[in-house]
């Protein structure tokens, strides 16, 4: 499931929340490919996710999930223009 539909996860994202500005410095596309991995794999869950992700990109895309939720500039990243995730 990750290899096949991460991409399409990423492309829909980016359809569904045009007019995001992305942090400086940043793809877009590697931006939305993370956050479609934040959501079908999670560190903890021992996963067969956990194969197809090295732990640089687990890395990366935890401290993204983490700086878009909580909407501060963390572990070197800032979040983009898009809407909170919590309330």
């Amino acid at each position: 499931m990750g290899n096949n539909y991460v991409s399409i996860i990423a492309v829909a994202l980016q359809e569904y929340a045009t007019g995001v500005t992305v942090p400086e410095g940043v793809e877009p596309e590697q931006m939305y490919k993370d956050l479609a991995w934040a959501g079908i794999w999670r560190m903890d869950s021992g996963t067969i996710f956990d194969n197809l992700i090295n732990g640089t990109d687990k890395a990366r895309i935890l401290n993204r999930k983490n700086t878009e939720m909580q909407r501060n500039t963390t572990f070197g990243m800032t979040p983009s223009s898009n809407n909170p995730c919590l309330p």
